[in-house]
Parts: C-alpha cells; structure tokens; sequence
C-alpha cells in the first residue's frame, strides 16, 4: 500500500511540476514579448545576435597624471579629466618661449584647402537609384545603434538580409522612383 501511494504522490507531483514549468515559461515569454515592445532596439540586436550588455561603470578610478593618485570616480575625478584635457589643448611653446606655430602656416606648407582633382559630376537620382552597387553600398554604410524609423526596422536587419530580400527592396525603390 505504501509503494503505491508513494508512486500516486510521484505522478502527483510530476504533473505539478509540468504545469509550473510550463506556466513560467509562459510568464518569461510573456515578459520578453514586452520588453521587446518596449525597446525595439535592443530586441532586434538579441535577435540577430549582436546584443552586447554594456558596463555603466566603465570608469571606476582615474590616475592623476600630475601627482600619480589614484582618484575614485565622481567629482573629483571629473576635475582631474578636466585639468588633463586643458593641459593637453593649451598651445605648445617652443623653446624660445614663442607658441609653435601651425603647420599649414610655415612657408613650405602646402595650401589643404584647394582641390587637386575637380569636383566629382552628380549624376542624377534616378540614375543612382538604378545601380545596384551604389544600392548596396548604401545599406552597408548605414550607421549602427540608430533608432529604427517608422517602419520598425532597424539598419541591423537590413544589413543582414539576404541577397534575394536586397534585391526585391532595390527593385522596390527604382518602381517607386520610376
């Protein structure tokens, strides 16, 4: 009698164990479906698997460079940054006490500011819109981490769409800009 009140607890208890595995993978797809809604973003780089957890605290000390303290980060290391970077940008003197001058205003230098080949001809945009090359350069330098549009899509999935899924978009834009 005991064995089998003992195997009907087991099978008891199996079964409440199913149903609470199966309720809380419930409530964690639950949960991930709203912070999917809630940050766009971040659930698209999870799902084309680029998401990296990013430190808040990346800054923990600062090395006074003056006196070679170690400073904890907060306000006063704020000031060490501070001094440290007007340091770096106060202009530099030569020995004879006289700031060194720039380079573009020595005599030998050479003018940056004139164009050596001509200006580039623009061609017109249904004819940049036509060239596949110029299509697909534009989605590869499309910038990283920005917001999607008002379609949702972030430049992530474009860039990793395949081939076949480029080219319906690119035949997509020369009808639309036929």
């Amino acid at each position: 009698v005991a064995a089998a009140v003992r195997k009907q607890l087991h099978k008891q208890i199996q079964q409440i164990n199913r149903e609470h595995t199966t309720h809380a993978a419930q409530i964690e797809r639950h949960k991930q479906q709203e912070f999917a809604d809630k940050h766009q973003k971040v659930a698209n780089k999870m799902a084309t698997g680029i998401y990296v957890k990013r430190n808040n605290m990346a800054l923990k000390y600062v090395e006074d460079p003056r006196n070679n303290n170690t400073i904890v980060a907060g306000k006063p290391s704020q000031q060490v940054i501070q001094a440290y970077v007007t340091d770096c940008a106060a202009a530099q003197h030569s020995q004879d006490g006289e700031p060194t001058p720039f380079p573009f205003t020595l005599p030998h230098a050479t003018d940056k500011f004139t164009l050596e080949n001509p200006a580039p001809t623009t061609r017109s945009l249904h004819h940049i819109i036509q060239d596949q090359c110029t299509f697909t350069e534009c989605l590869r330098s499309l910038s990283n981490n920005k917001c999607p549009g008002p379609d949702g899509v972030a430049n992530e999935i474009l860039k990793a769409l395949p081939d076949e899924c480029k080219q319906a978009i690119h035949m997509l834009f020369q009808i639309m800009w036929a």
